[in-house]
């Protein structure tokens, strides 16, 4: 069976900030860096709705534990993928392998646990995995968009385990602490924005800090294009749409779709049902319904004469998508970046 996803790659150089909203949060993960060799490690699960900074906290106590360890042996994943791996194990009848890849671990994160609900079988070969690796001095820490108790149809043991060790939330940041987030993705990137630029960005975009980080990346790349001054002013004519791309049409999205995914638009708009074809497709029409508001009617007529019904399963399919699937994530975000738009307040990503 093949290795659950490591993390050997960049993990991102942001240092994370703490603020009163993940300041609990951020205690626990110093205290799971700073455990003794010869305490046994207790479990760490961080809950918060997405884009609050799991991961990215998650990543932050990576990095620092091989700053200290060089050697340090971790495994890193995604629920979806922990499930793709169980299932191709089950069709080779080698479940004894997934236990192996544990084996000789310091640190196993598993992200998105919400991803396993109603799948008792996975839930029990996790929960065989995880005593085995606390039991061998593994440190073991999950995230979720989910606390412990409004995981559904889960093992009861498991979330036993979840309470056995810290449970720590973090939530959508207050308005002082939108403030200091939007100043520190400013300097760490050196854009330059006005106080009271910064201050309007707070009051108008509750929202978290992943969307937070996306306006930032938005405006300057917009005040850059047209050598402006990142003030109240021209933050506000941002928020009220005057600044970013106009008139994004149809045609526009599927290029983008298109060009992103490797196909043609004409595989976009034809009546096949390929397996390379549906998912794109269905990303075309959840950013069509997103980014131009057009009736479900035209949308379907646009991509191979499909009624609404199809366009609203299609919609549907990617927002439930997007709430598990850190891939497809990256995918909308990207193609969002190449048209120029940026998600509206409602949409979130882990």
């Amino acid at each position: 069976m093949s290795q659950l996803s490591s993390v050997t790659g960049s993990l991102g150089a942001d240092p994370f900030l703490v603020l009163p909203e993940n300041r609990f949060a951020y205690t626990a993960i110093a205290e799971l860096m700073q455990r003794p060799p010869t305490q046994p490690p207790r479990p760490v699960f961080l809950y918060g709705p997405s884009g609050v900074g799991k991961t990215h906290l998650a990543r932050h106590c990576i990095r620092q534990l091989l700053r200290s360890n060089s050697e340090l042996a971790f495994q890193q994943a995604t629920a979806s993928q922990y499930v793709a791996d169980f299932q191709q194990v089950v069709a080779q009848q080698g479940l004894a392998d997934l236990s192996e890849s544990g084996r000789g671990l310091d640190l196993f994160v598993l992200e998105d646990l919400q991803g396993i609900e109603r799948r008792s079988e996975v839930q029990r070969q996790l929960l065989a995995l995880t005593d085995e690796l606390i039991a061998n001095g593994c440190q073991v820490l999950w995230t979720s968009r989910k606390s412990p108790g409004e995981l559904l149809d889960f093992s009861p043991k498991l979330v036993n385990r979840l309470h056995a060790g810290v449970t720590a939330g973090l939530s959508l940041p207050g308005p002082e602490s939108r403030f200091s987030l939007l100043e520190h993705f400013a300097r760490a990137r050196q854009i330059a924005m006005t106080a009271d630029g910064i201050r309007l960005l707070t009051d108008e975009l509750a929202v978290s800090p992943r969307e937070l980080l996306a306006a930032v990346t938005q405006l300057d790349a917009q005040a850059k294009l047209k050598r402006c001054t990142i003030d109240r002013e021209f933050v506000r004519r941002f928020l009220a749409n005057e600044i970013k791309p106009q008139g994004i049409e149809l045609a526009d999205i599927a290029r983008a779709v298109a060009q992103h995914f490797g196909i043609a638009v004409a595989g976009l708009r034809s009546r096949s049902r390929g397996q390379g074809v549906v998912l794109p497709r269905q990303c075309a029409m959840y950013l069509s319904r997103e980014l131009t508001g057009m009736g479900l009617q035209k949308i379907g007529q646009y991509y191979g004469n499909r009624d609404h019904s199809t366009v609203v399963h299609s919609c549907q399919k990617v927002q439930s998508l997007l709430e598990e699937d850190a891939t497809l994530r990256v995918h909308i975000t990207q193609i969002r970046g190449a048209l120029g738009a940026t998600p509206p307040a409602s949409v979130g990503s882990s």
